[in-house]
């Protein structure tokens, strides 16, 4: 599944007008909409896989605010992209991404 995604990325970042075509026929929205939801859309795609460590930061900071917890919570124990390495390296032995 990782794989995939990983490839959908790819696939969409380098064919924006067939993937907002996709969006169109297949979520069935307007023109206009396809074409915000695909520039929203590439901002949140990681080239790599993973959610950067400030972005995974901020959440669990905003988690330990709401709980009023002053502990201190290091990111190797909220975030693991063992399996997203592992697809990655998997795709780049096939000659696919970086």
């Amino acid at each position: 599944m990782i794989r995939a995604v990983f490839r959908a990325v790819a696939f969409a970042t380098t064919h924006p007008e067939e993937t907002m075509r996709m969006l169109i026929n297949w979520v069935r929205v307007d023109p206009e909409v396809a074409a915000m939801s695909y520039e929203l859309g590439k901002r949140s795609w990681s080239e790599r896989g993973m959610v950067a460590d400030a972005a995974v930061k901020m959440v669990v900071d905003q988690s330990m605010l709401e709980l009023k917890s002053k502990d201190a919570v290091p990111l190797d124990k909220v975030r693991n992209w063992a399996f997203a390495e592992q697809a990655r390296r998997q795709l780049q032995k096939i000659g696919f991404g970086r």
